[in-house]
């Protein structure tokens, strides 16, 4: 059984737990999707990690997003 979990900005979560290989895999890609299209996410961290909570088949994926800087004319 798999866990995905996440860090985003410092906060940190288990967002889905007990599933099987096929299913981590396929939540996994979601989050990761959800959190690069997020433009309030800094820095995420997303994995799958079995139950001692080492990550599974490489499956983890740094978020990263530098503020949009304001251009208001000064």
């Amino acid at each position: 059984m798999y866990a995905v979990i996440e860090c985003v900005n410092g906060s940190f979560s288990v967002k889905a737990e007990n599933l099987d290989e096929q299913a981590a895999k396929v939540f996994y890609f979601d989050r990761c999707k959800v959190l690069w299209n997020a433009p309030d996410v800094l820095l995420g961290q997303v994995a799958i990690v079995n139950q001692q909570l080492q990550v599974v088949g490489g499956y983890s994926e740094q978020i990263i997003h530098t503020p949009e800087e304001t251009t208001d004319g000064e």
